[in-house]
């Protein structure tokens, strides 16, 4: 909603004051373009991968997806975990904590230990919103809190330029978006040797738009 103001007009609501959609709302919005988005990140999980699938809307489809890739799911939603026991090549563990009824996942301050004695090949996560201010955001703390541990863990890439414990204030914006050029053309085996680069311009051309 809007309001007319002198020179303009202005929100009546800011997105800092719009109420959280709850779990069922948000998943059944976009549900086809859900469906795609998994679809190509299956395409990322290799046999024998341990992945990590947290509780966004987009995630639950990707159970299907890799049904027939033996690999390991860590996960804190509940969702997920009931999904992915239907499919016997897939082994899932469910990381401790108490379970948070609206967004249906298990939070807690024993979850950022837990999940340093596991090696993650690759983390698929959603978020509540983004916008160029604030880059990526979610609505609740404890679900930031978790996310945050998943990225350090799965950041293999990253440590390999920038090793544990880096303090990214002293690093320059030259070195970083070097670290992203690198990381962003590396071959991948599982892509056929193609990078990320290229697989995202390809995508992009299949559905008429370019980059």
């Amino acid at each position: 909603s809007i309001m007319k103001v002198y020179g303009g007009v202005a929100a009546l609501e800011t997105p800092q004051t719009l109420p959280l959609l709850s779990y069922e709302e948000r998943g059944g919005r976009f549900p086809e373009e859900k469906k795609e988005i998994c679809r190509r990140a299956a395409e990322l999980v290799a046999e024998d991968d341990t992945i990590y699938i947290d509780t966004g809307t987009t995630c639950l489809n990707l159970v299907d997806f890799i049904a027939d890739k033996h690999c390991t799911i860590l996960t804190n939603s509940l969702l997920i975990f009931n999904k992915a026991a239907s499919y016997p090549n897939l082994d899932i563990i469910s990381v401790p904590g108490r379970l948070n009824r609206k967004t249906l996942s298990f939070t807690g301050p024993d979850i950022n230990d837990y999940l340093q004695t596991y090696n993650i090949s690759m983390a698929f996560m959603a978020c509540t919103g983004v916008t160029m201010k604030s880059g990526l955001t979610n609505a609740s703390a404890e679900e930031y809190i978790t996310k945050k541990a998943i990225a350090e863990n799965a950041n293999s890439m990253i440590r390999r330029r920038h090793p544990k414990g880096t303090d990214f204030s002293k690093v320059s914006a030259a070195e970083i978006a070097a670290t992203e050029e690198w990381i962003n053309n590396y071959p991948r085996k599982i892509l056929g040797y193609k990078s990320c680069e290229v697989m995202f311009r390809e995508c992009l051309r299949e559905i008429g738009l370019s980059a």
